[in-house]
């Protein structure tokens, strides 16, 4: 689509019963036109207030306790890393990466099964239908 057809698509025609069509539309455009479905949801993700707060209270009540139990992380209205600062840039990226494997061994072995209770009798529901 031209430039003019898509503003006039996206001030004109476009219809809005959430803000998902426009979310996409930045998102290609911020990402040189092409992104995956994936990374889509991802976008819209991040507008999911919802969301955000129930993994805010994830970090806040289970797992910044452990890490604050722990001596891992501090709490002063932001969270902080304990000694972050003495840390180097060769440490900090063999840290990323020991996190990262960690990430990837856990959903290796346990797959989806952390996160199905979010998905189970969870199938789309077209507009029309709702």
């Amino acid at each position: 689509m031209k430039y003019k057809e898509l503003v006039d698509f996206l001030i004109n025609k476009m219809k809005l019963s959430h803000i998902y069509q426009p979310v996409v539309i930045k998102s290609l455009l911020l990402n040189n036109g092409k992104m995956s479905d994936y990374d889509l949801g991802k976008k819209l993700l991040e507008y999911d207030i919802s969301q955000i707060e129930y993994y805010q209270n994830i970090v806040n009540k289970m797992v910044g306790k452990v890490l604050r139990n722990h001596g891992v992380v501090y709490k002063d209205k932001n969270y902080f890393l304990t000694d972050f600062e003495t840390l180097d840039d060769s440490q900090k990226n063999e840290l990323v990466k020991l996190c990262d494997e960690i990430i990837n061994k856990f959903i290796e072995q346990r797959g989806d099964s952390p996160w199905k209770h979010r998905n189970m009798n969870r199938e789309y529901i077209s507009g029309s239908i709702k």
